[in-house]
């Protein structure tokens, strides 16, 4: 009989012990969201190049569960357009004109942002390094893919803190020129440190 107890009470205390163990430092959590929605145009040029900041509204799924996702950036159009770019040399529908994320500058880091909203409302806040375009500006229906990278900084609720790093592959298509808009969809690949 007491050993029973014995081993009871060791339970009991193990199970008393074990979530504050783990709650303990800093989680780092693998980042993998695929994602699809739309995207348009905004009316904000910041180079004045006849390209505007872009806004998307996506949905997701992975590894905050079922989310939403808002996008803004803006790729640098600014003639001549690279139609040689190794990096788009793979495009199904060419040829691709290749166009940077708008480069940050010392005043401005971090530019460019997203927020992923989880089920519960918890939010992490991702930021851009760089990252490209390529796009089909010559014929219908406009294909573009890409890829950008970034940095995790920042989130509301369970996310509140959180860092780390992440990278975003994205394709789709232009289905009006008027607003300029959009099909997207895409994945998010990282880790995010939450402390």
């Amino acid at each position: 009989m007491r050993t029973q107890t014995h081993a009871l009470c060791v339970l009991l205390l193990g199970a008393l012990v074990a979530p504050l163990c783990l709650a303990g430092g800093p989680q780092m959590k693998v980042v993998k969201v695929d994602y699809a929605g739309f995207g348009y145009d905004t009316a904000v040029d910041t180079n004045g190049d006849g390209y505007f900041v872009t806004m998307t509204d996506a949905t997701g799924k992975g590894s905050f569960g079922k989310s939403t996702i808002a996008i803004t950036v803006e790729f640098d159009g600014s003639e001549p357009l690279d139609y040689d770019n190794q990096a788009c040399s793979e495009g199904p529908f060419g040829p691709y004109a290749f166009m940077p994320v708008i480069e940050t500058v010392a005043e401005k880091p971090h530019y460019w942002g997203f927020v992923t909203t989880a089920a519960d409302q918890s939010q992490a806040f991702g930021f851009f390094d760089q990252g490209f375009l390529c796009i089909n500006l010559e014929s219908p229906p406009f294909h573009w893919f890409g890829m950008t990278w970034g940095a995790y900084m920042g989130g509301t609720g369970r996310y509140a803190g959180a860092t780390g790093s992440w990278v975003s592959e994205y394709g789709g298509f232009n289905l009006d020129a008027t607003v300029g808009l959009r099909s997207i969809h895409g994945t998010v690949e990282g880790e995010l440190i939450v402390p």
